[in-house]
């Protein structure tokens, strides 16, 4: 009878484990994550238009940007098993911190400069969709892929030769032109659970946008001076962190 027990509460339990290892990471999840994120910019440099009275251009040579912060990304989404090692599934994530570039300075063809200009990204928000592998009872494996939209911002309150403004010059002061952009996520990650519902998991994000025109634009002093740019952004972004299985 004794034998007939023990017997009988390991076939339970063994498939206890197998029902947890079949269903873990199946389901709503969301999760929360930090870490490194790298935004580089390039083609930084811009076109000036003068037009108070001759037409004129201006060709400022801008280094290529490339800053280092924190990100804090939010995620959610629904994984389904379609077969008993692999799952398939769709998501969002949402990048709820700005992230801007280091002040930088750009010269135009007469030496003149044009000074204190940076870059700010935000509202980065991804839909993806996500195959992943199981690696034992508690563990996956995933790649994601998927459109991301971006705002890209740009100071527009520069000083001319280091401290000659917009208004120097008789014309108001502009805002900062600011545009979303589109481009595409691909991703890497490994999450394992740590509780039976709590994972913690690790990601690498690469994204690529496509480019799209900045314009400072001010009137005053007869004309209007117009200032373009059209940047082009790479992100590259490391996360930790931590999420919950529905």
């Amino acid at each position: 009878m004794m034998k007939k027990n023990i017997l009988f509460c390991s076939a339970i339990f063994g498939l206890s484990g197998a029902a947890f290892a079949q269903n873990s990471f199946e389901g709503f999840y969301a999760q929360l994550g930090s870490g490194y994120e790298e935004n580089a910019i390039r083609d930084t440099s811009a076109t000036s238009y003068e037009a108070p009275g001759t037409p004129s251009l201006f060709y400022y040579a801008a280094p290529n940007k490339s800053q280092g912060n924190m990100p804090l990304v939010a995620a959610f989404g629904y994984m389904y098993s379609v077969k008993p090692k692999y799952l398939f599934g769709f998501g969002m994530d949402y990048s709820a911190l700005t992230q801007g570039t280091s002040s930088y300075n750009s010269i135009d063809q007469y030496d003149a400069t044009l000074d204190a200009q940076h870059f700010s990204i935000s509202q980065r928000l991804d839909l993806f969709l996500t195959p992943a592998m199981r690696i034992g009872n508690d563990a996956l494996l995933y790649l994601k892929a998927g459109y991301s939209l971006v705002k890209i911002s740009q100071s527009a309150n520069a000083t001319f030769n280091g401290d000659l403004t917009y208004s120097d010059f008789g014309y108001t002061n502009p805002t900062n032109p600011r545009a979303y952009v589109s481009g595409y996520v691909i991703s890497a990650g490994y999450k394992k659970m740590i509780s039976n519902k709590f994972y913690g998991f690790s990601e690498v994000n690469f994204y690529s946008y496509a480019k799209k025109p900045l314009n400072i634009t001010t009137t005053g002093n007869g004309g209007i001076n117009s200032n373009t740019v059209t940047p082009q952004l790479n992100t590259y972004q490391l996360l930790l962190g931590i999420g919950y299985q529905f």
